[in-house]
């Protein structure tokens, strides 16, 4: 092996350290996005949960989730809010449809989903 034939390894592990990099740096601000989506999801249903409990009416509490998700910055039309009611207790389920980009694999849709229970007054 003859010495100094390593001209084009440093630039070759640059390029590859520098794709790594890229690919991380995209996946983390992806997993912090969805971490705040998640955020408001919860907060939604949580205040709808809460409106729920208190005046025992679905489309109330439905409105209110999606009021919640509004001032979060989520569109409320790309959520699904459910609404149940148990004996006493009054749940509010939030669902988002996140679409998310994975580097070398793709787009891809994952769920976020934020729920609450609250015990009624009545």
């Amino acid at each position: 092996m003859k010495l100094g034939c390593n001209k084009g390894s440093a630039t070759l592990e640059t390029a590859v350290m520098l794709l790594i990099l890229i690919i991380m740096v995209t996946g983390f601000m992806f997993l912090i996005n969805a971490v705040t989506v998640y955020s408001v999801a919860q907060t939604a249903a949580r205040e709808g949960a809460r409106e729920y409990a208190i005046t025992d009416n679905a489309s109330k509490a439905a409105r209110k989730a999606k009021d919640e998700l509004s001032i979060g910055g989520i569109e409320p039309s790309s959520a699904k809010v459910t609404t149940e009611s148990a004996g006493r207790e009054r749940r509010v389920k939030v669902t988002i449809d996140y679409p998310i980009y994975i580097p070398l694999i793709g787009k891809s849709d994952i769920q976020i989903q934020g729920g609450a229970v609250f015990r009624s007054i009545k």
